[in-house]
């Protein structure tokens, strides 16, 4: 893909961000995605067919962006690291805070986090397909049951009902990861 075209994508996605953001902006219809872009309807269809298809393009943006902080957390290298994946976590929410505030209250976004899931599952599947004993289909399992608990415990927290800061919230599911209810059982 060329400049030009990452640039004006790119434009269109901070554009439905915004919009989707300003609790003041009309419905996202691709005229006021246009507008806010500065672009005509006829460039933006040049793009995407539809606003669905930015918001899809946008959510596999925020996973590819969470790939690369769980490499650079050093999570693909060697044995998995829950302390790896909960910091890239707190990374991700921490650049992106405005919209996950947002979306959390949403219902109609739960589609959108559901199919993100399901690209992250099979992303981090295809990492570590090779260097785990069990099979792909029981990976997948584990990795959905790490995701949904992360899921649960961030809207939790970004609706204020877990009174922690971002980074004990991240131990303490690291421990959870970690440990298990075994650990906390006497």
């Amino acid at each position: 893909m060329d400049k030009r075209t990452q640039k004006t994508r790119q434009a269109i996605r901070n554009a439905y961000i915004t919009l989707l953001l300003d609790r003041h902006a009309p419905r996202l219809t691709v005229t006021a995605i246009a507008r806010e872009a500065n672009i005509d309807r006829k460039t933006f269809y040049l793009h995407y067919d539809t606003v669905e298809d930015v918001e899809q393009d946008y959510n596999h943006q925020l996973t590819l962006e969470l790939l690369g902080y769980l490499d650079e957390e050093g999570f693909f290298a060697g044995n998995p690291d829950a302390g790896c994946f909960f910091r890239a976590c707190n990374r991700l929410i921490a650049a992106h805070l405005a919209l996950f505030q947002h979306t959390v209250f949403q219902s109609r976004l739960s589609d959108a986090w559901e199919e993100a899931t399901a690209e992250l599952t099979g992303l981090i599947a295809d990492r570590y397909a090779d260097s785990v004993t069990v099979r792909r289909d029981v990976l997948c399992i584990y990795i959905r049951f790490l995701l949904a608990g992360s899921h649960a415990i961030y809207r939790d927290w970004i609706r204020g009902q877990l009174k922690f800061d971002i980074e004990e919230l991240g131990r303490i599911a690291t421990d959870a990861a970690f440990e298990g209810f075994s650990a906390i059982m006497e």
